[in-house]
């Protein structure tokens, strides 16, 4: 799996660095979406690694051969062997391990998954809470992807005891125009979370904010759950 990465002021390799994983929306704007979330770091002076994956399962078909990816053949071969949600997922852990190694980044991330995006951080909440310390979704999606759609079997959602008190947060803004469509289906996984007992789950409608990636509040809410030593 290709990914970006941007290192906070200040990196070194004497520390370990939080990591924070942004899932891009369907129009895959990968290096958009590292940049958005970079400059937000910055301006607010947080210690976070920006790692953006270059994913499949955040929307469309018949991938292969669009400008949207730049993977060889091989590695399409391999997606169409496996699907595109074990392609993500392992492609995902992978990238964690390689932050590590290279860049000394922590190996339990952040996740934050605007408008499609938001069906790999939801699901993969849903299903592997013990992979994350937190998860923020961004006018984010839900429709099952990777969970019941799209899998050779069902996935289960899990039973981890790290699910009780995994942080999920849910942004949505007053004026994004898909509100109509985002709003049930942030309705939907909230109730299918809370049922499975994710505990530690909420909601926020930010007035006046449009279809958007929100880096700020994604990583303000992020810094927060930072021990002071983190900081």
């Amino acid at each position: 799996m290709e990914f970006y990465v941007s290192l906070p002021r200040g990196w070194s390799p004497d520390r370990t660095w939080p990591v924070v994983l942004t899932i891009a929306g369907s129009a895959k704007n990968w290096l958009a979406n590292a940049k958005q979330f970079a400059s937000a770091r910055d301006s607010l002076g947080y210690p976070f690694i920006i790692v953006t994956p270059v994913v499949l399962a955040n929307c469309g078909r018949d991938l292969r051969g669009t400008s949207w990816y730049d993977y060889a053949p091989s590695v399409w071969d391999l997606i169409d062997r496996e699907g595109r949600c074990t392609f993500d997922l392992d492609g995902v852990r992978a990238v964690i391990a390689d932050v590590a190694r290279l860049y000394h980044g922590q190996t339990k991330p952040f996740i934050t998954g605007f408008s499609a995006g938001g069906n790999l951080s939801n699901s993969w909440a849903l299903v592997h809470p013990e992979m994350f310390r937190g998860v923020a979704t961004s006018a984010g999606n839900y429709t099952g992807r990777c969970v019941t759609d799209e899998v050779p079997v069902p996935q289960p959602i899990s039973s981890a005891p790290e699910r009780v008190g995994l942080p999920i947060r849910f942004f949505n803004g007053s004026d994004d125009q898909y509100r109509q469509y985002l709003i049930p289906q942030r309705d939907d996984v909230v109730i299918l979370a809370k049922s499975h007992g994710f505990a530690n789950v909420s909601e926020t409608m930010l007035p006046n904010m449009p279809h958007a990636p929100m880096p700020g509040q994604v990583l303000r809410e992020f810094a927060s759950q930072l021990a002071p030593s983190e900081r």
